[in-house]
């Protein structure tokens, strides 16, 4: 769902961030050793040969099919679906009549049929969604069919597993010093159960196109009980709108809409219907959308309100963080942060999150997250920041999936609760004062930094324009975001960002 909130005065707060002295790099060496020649791989000159025929779709699709054929194994192998999408675009370009694009849907159907069923399952998605999007229904349908007709769950665990092997022993050849994560059995397992729900859905658009509702119902129907498919419940409220069934259409749009993987078309759709439940009307729309997602959220994180201890200092601890709105991983810090912003005040704690395209593209990022992101050397979302010192904390699983982040979250807000309470017993490093008002056009802040304890000539004072709340229903699932960094006052200092401090005065700066 790609909507974000409308920034007033009683949702901004404008933050100073930590004096901080910008990062020295690390030291990189190169090795001179020089690389040996590659030995040519047997695939190799169909590949080539695929390379020089991408203009020409029908040669194309015959090599796609050689290669599935004779090279089965192979990533090339692999990636046979895209591969066929991309020579089907390419011939919708220069000529989409129908006999032509037939054709090479025939042929690529038919010269894969005897390939490995695993690699079916692996590959045939991108083919079927490319057949219908170029209107190729009872191809797709053949097609679809005929891939969820071998469809297993224990084959393609064993596949993952060797495709896992095989990419893992290429790379510790390339770099001997690589340290590769362990197979991810369950992440298999739940990509595997996604693709099922996918070529079910597939059907159900297919049949959808032939106007048959039972078989497209009955299709959806399908994938929804694997996972509650976004696609799969926008084309059951479909069928349930032209069986005039408004209201349940109404439910499964909005879960649909709520999982952040509803499509453009699928997001058009739910306003569409939305309105004309409404009597044309789309007021209350976004309210309507956080009070259901609200009725099912659940922070699984359990928070403890901070009691301050005699060594209570007046220092207050600054967390940065780098997410993104399609971020799993970052899930577990998601919630801590939630937690702690309750438990803590802002006298104690401030948060400033950072979002950027990781590993989508996240609409509320912006330059300011960009020119952080660049200032921390920082290259992998989640990445957390205390104090401006790097905080990590010790992976128990495999953060990818979803049901692992949520289970790593009470362990990651102990360990930042821990750190945090360490933090207000250190004496500050500074005194910062802070005056904002709003503008006509802008924020207007007054800021003074006084009594420095440590100072260069690189120390900067950065202020932080942060949008205490922002709703937006993010691919991983997640609609309400914290403490959003919105701009950095961009200024004479570091990269343009920022007031540079001079230790011997006080001092005071002014910036709209």
């Amino acid at each position: 769902m790609k909507h974000c909130g409308v920034i007033s005065i009683a949702f901004i707060r404008v933050l100073i961030m930590a004096l901080s002295i910008p990062l020295t790099p690390l030291a990189q060496t190169q090795s001179s050793t020089a690389s040996a020649p590659k030995p040519a791989r047997p695939e190799d000159e169909i590949v080539h040969q695929l390379r020089t025929a991408r203009n020409n779709p029908s040669q194309y699709v015959e090599l796609i099919v050689r290669l599935v054929k004779e090279f089965p194994e192979t990533p090339h192998a692999e990636s046979a679906g895209f591969s066929f999408s991309s020579a089907l675009k390419r011939q919708a370009r220069t000529d989409n009549g129908p006999v032509k694009m037939r054709e090479l849907a025939k042929r690529f159907i038919e010269g894969t049929a005897s390939a490995p069923a695993v690699l079916q399952v692996h590959t045939n998605g991108s083919a079927i969604r490319a057949m219908l999007d170029n209107d190729l229904t009872e191809e797709a349908i053949t097609l679809g069919r005929r891939t969820v007709a071998v469809l297993n769950e224990k084959e393609y665990l064993a596949f993952s597993r060797k495709q896992y092997d095989r990419d893992i022993e290429r790379a510790v050849k390339a770099n001997p010093s690589y340290k590769p994560r362990p197979f991810g059995e369950a992440m298999a397992i739940d990509l595997f159960r996604r693709k099922k729900a996918e070529y079910y859905s597939q059907l159900g658009r297919a049949y959808l196109k032939l106007d048959d509702l039972v078989r497209a119902e009955e299709a959806y129907r399908q994938a929804y009980e694997i996972g509650q498919d976004a696609p799969a419940a926008a084309g059951i409220a479909t069928i349930l709108e032209r069986r005039g069934k408004d209201k349940e259409a109404l439910e499964y749009l909005t879960h649909a809409v709520l999982t952040g993987k509803l499509d453009k078309a699928g997001i058009e759709h739910f306003y569409k219907h939305y309105r004309m439940i409404h009597g044309g009307s789309l007021d209350g729309v976004e309210e309507y959308l956080d009070l259901r997602y609200r009725q099912t959220y659940r922070n699984p994180v359990k928070g403890e309100k901070y009691i301050p201890t005699s060594s209570r200092t007046d220092r207050i601890v600054l967390a940065e963080f780098f997410t993104g709105a399609g971020c799993i991983p970052c899930i577990p810090f998601d919630y801590s942060f939630e937690t702690a912003l309750t438990d803590y005040s802002r006298r104690e704690f401030v948060l400033l999150a950072y979002h950027w395209h990781a590993p989508s593209l996240d609409p509320l990022g912006n330059r300011s997250s960009d020119a952080r992101v660049k200032y921390y050397e920082v290259n992998g979302a989640p990445s957390v920041f205390l104090d401006g010192q790097k905080f990590t904390v010790e992976s128990g699983g495999d953060e990818r999936l979803k049901s692992e982040a949520e289970k790593k979250a009470t362990t990651v807000y102990s360990a930042v609760t821990s750190a945090v309470k360490r933090s207000l017993e250190a004496p500050s490093g500074a005194q910062l004062t802070l005056n904002a008002e709003q503008m006509e056009k802008g924020v207007k802040t007054v800021v003074t930094v006084a009594n420095l304890k440590e100072a260069g000539p690189d120390v900067i004072a950065h202020v932080a324009l942060v949008e205490e709340e922002v709703y937006y229903s993010g691919e991983n699932g997640l609609r309400f975001h914290p403490m959003v960094v919105r701009s950095l006052a961009r200024v004479a200092g570091a990269d343009g960002y920022g007031f540079p401090v001079n230790a011997a005065q006080a001092n005071r700066f002014e910036y709209i």
